[in-house]
């Protein structure tokens, strides 16, 4: 089982695994004029790393205490998923993130601070205003009429004996991913293909994106809870050229997460040739 304690931050597999970012229009759905899950995802990212150093929002105890126990990359997670799943996104949230935000606490100032810090988000991203206004009185709504809860402790998995149960579940999965994507993004051989680094930087994806959605491929692999919502990974590495070294190192790297994470071996095998399943798909495409 994976230790989520002190993790940090799973494959090449999903680095364009999503379709372009959409322009704002009202005439869509609110998911595509909020710019789709690259920017909503980076968009959060960006907020939970903020709200979570503003000295305001740190007075209220209850707060504090979710967000210095919850693994970073899980809360990133779980609020992608649900603004996503709320706005007409292709994802389905198993969270009650209303729940969760009303347990925080905040005072009415705290509350309208922590919704400034979010149009932040959005509003370097270039998001429209009047949709990001949308997202807050939906979310608003939800919140008020949910019951307050504390953050789960405790995943209930329906099947004990299925990988992603014996990952630890979505929480450790997230942060394994986490810190394997801030590796590929360091490794000099992998950013040695002119094509991948042209991909990652047309502004079509978002660092935070490519997490979510390969968080969403691994649990849906692993036989968790969540679909994966990507393209698939023949359309997703079509022209990138992806050469066995390259594969090679990216299986080096996870390895050296999942080794660090004391994940057990038979669970790593068990990964590994899921993994293995999609090479046919990725490499030379």
């Amino acid at each position: 089982m994976i230790v989520p304690m002190d993790m940090r931050s799973i494959s090449i597999l999903t680095l364009l695994s999503v379709s372009a970012l959409a322009p704002a229009d009202p005439a869509k759905s609110l998911y595509d004029r909020l710019g789709g899950i690259h920017k909503i995802a980076a968009a959060v990212d960006w907020a939970v790393d903020e709200e979570a150093k503003d000295e305001m929002l740190l007075k209220s105890p209850n707060y504090k205490s979710a967000i210095t126990t919850a693994p970073r990359p899980f809360v990133k997670f779980m609020v992608v998923n649900y603004v996503a799943s709320m706005t007409g996104g292709p994802q389905k949230s198993p969270y009650d993130v209303p729940s969760l935000c009303k347990w925080f606490a905040y005072t009415p100032e705290q509350n309208e601070h922590a919704w400034q810090l979010r149009w932040k988000g959005f509003e370097r991203l270039g998001v429209d205003r009047e949709a990001f206004m949308e997202l807050r009185k939906t979310f608003e709504a939800r919140e008020q009429a949910a019951k307050p809860m504390a953050p789960p402790t405790t995943e209930i998995f329906k099947d004990s004996k299925s990988l992603y149960a014996r990952l630890g579940g979505i929480a450790p999965i997230t942060l394994v991913i986490n810190d394997f994507v801030n590796l590929l993004g360091a490794d000099p051989v992998i950013g040695s293909n002119p094509n991948t680094v042209r991909a990652l930087t047309s502004g079509n994806v978002s660092h935070g994106g490519l997490k979510y959605l390969l968080t969403e491929q691994v649990a849906q692999a692993t036989g968790g809870p969540f679909k994966y919502t990507g393209r698939s990974m023949k359309d997703s590495h079509k022209g990138l050229k992806i050469s066995d070294k390259e594969w090679e190192v990216a299986g080096g790297l996870l390895k050296q997460v999942l080794d660090k994470y004391n994940v057990p071996l038979k669970e790593q095998n068990e990964l590994f040739a899921v993994i293995a399943s999609t090479r046919d798909d990725i490499v030379g495409k």
